[in-house]
């Protein structure tokens, strides 16, 4: 099975554990996120939406930046979400279309920092078909690929 998939960023591994949750809190922010980018104030709200981390190790002024910062604006059509979380990690699994109907998953890792759930690690995956979108919330490092 071909899969092109993107690593997005560094990636400081965390030994927390987390768990499956009902609660839509992580995709909140993605929305949130997603908005800022397709209204273009990404550049000017990314430490609302990103972990000062994420910024620190892999964010600076030039386009390559932009385009890491820009990862939810792919998914142009949301299928399905999923997400797991405790107290200071969580992950969310977004599987969608991108703008020439073909399918896509972006993984996510958001830290708690001053309060807020913010980004600490994306991970895009263009993939084949919709019958591997992942059915469940997976960190970008437990991501596999084949």
């Amino acid at each position: 099975m071909f899969r092109v998939a993107l690593l997005v960023s560094l990636f400081v591994t965390s030994g927390c554990a987390v768990k499956p949750s009902a609660n839509t809190e992580l995709y909140e922010m993605y929305v949130q996120l997603s908005n800022s980018v397709n209204s273009n104030n990404i550049a000017t709200d990314k430490e609302k939406f990103f972990s000062t981390t994420y910024l620190s190790e892999v964010i600076d002024d030039d386009e390559k930046s932009l385009f890491l910062l820009k990862i939810p604006s792919y998914i142009k059509t949301v299928d399905s979400h999923f997400q797991k979380f405790n107290y200071e990690q969580g992950c969310l699994t977004v599987n969608g279309f991108e703008e020439n109907s073909e399918p896509v998953s972006i993984f996510v890792e958001y830290k708690k920092e001053f309060n807020r759930w913010r980004v600490n690690y994306m991970y895009l995956n263009m993939i084949e078909n919709k019958r591997e979108f992942v059915n469940k919330a997976v960190c970008p490092n437990e991501v596999e690929l084949n």
